[in-house]
């Protein structure tokens, strides 16, 4: 080790630490002993993080201040690890990897890149973009009379420049858009994963 590291492991880390007021150094040095720990004292160590865990969320964040107190869980006093049956599992992870947009030659980008065009246009009041495959996107929108045939043709144009000029492009005039099902809204979906295909894809 150098001697720039051995300040900075030994006496600057430290410090830091305890001016903020965090135990990273001894939580690294509690799991490091863990590894040889019995199973039973390992599960009861376990159970104890876990509870102080609990805890903090029950006193720091509304939402689970309230399943707490709809459950009537205490975290304070519900020890076992039965106690957990009582809250719910989760069974869903909406991500925003449906934030980006794939161009037809693979060419990764944010759906950010897509929304410019059509945020700023004459008459457009609400709007979603989906792309519902590499060869095809559809824009759907709320939009009052200022928004016309040049203002349609812009986005054809704009968009088949990012993802390409063989794509289709699709104009839908609705009178409303519907919030996901998790209650949000996005003015992005894509059906095309953006990340974890076979191919190599480039970063836009």
């Amino acid at each position: 080790m150098s001697f720039y590291a051995a300040i900075c492991s030994n006496f600057l880390f430290p410090l830091h630490e305890r001016i903020k007021g965090h135990d990273s150094v001894a939580l690294r040095k509690r799991l490091e002993e863990s590894q040889w720990w019995p199973a039973e004292q390992l599960e009861a160590y376990r159970a104890k993080r876990l509870q102080q865990f609990l805890v903090d969320i029950g006193q720091r964040v509304p939402y689970y201040q309230q399943l707490f107190k709809q459950l009537n869980f205490d975290p304070n006093t519900d020890r076992s690890m039965d106690a957990l049956q009582l809250l719910p599992v989760l069974k869903e992870v909406q991500g925003r990897t449906t934030d980006f947009v794939v161009a037809r030659d693979g060419t990764v980008m944010h759906g950010l890149a897509l929304i410019y065009t059509v945020r700023d246009l004459p008459g457009v009041e609400h709007f979603k973009i989906e792309q519902m495959s590499l060869d095809q996107t559809i824009v759907k929108e709320v939009a009052g009379p200022a928004f016309g045939a040049a203002e349609e043709a812009r986005i054809i144009r704009d968009f088949k420049a990012r993802l390409g000029e063989t794509v289709d492009i699709y104009v839908e005039r609705v009178s409303d858009i519907a919030n996901e099902s998790s209650g949000k809204f996005r003015y992005v979906v894509s059906q095309v994963r953006a990340f974890g295909n076979d191919k190599e894809v480039k970063s836009a």
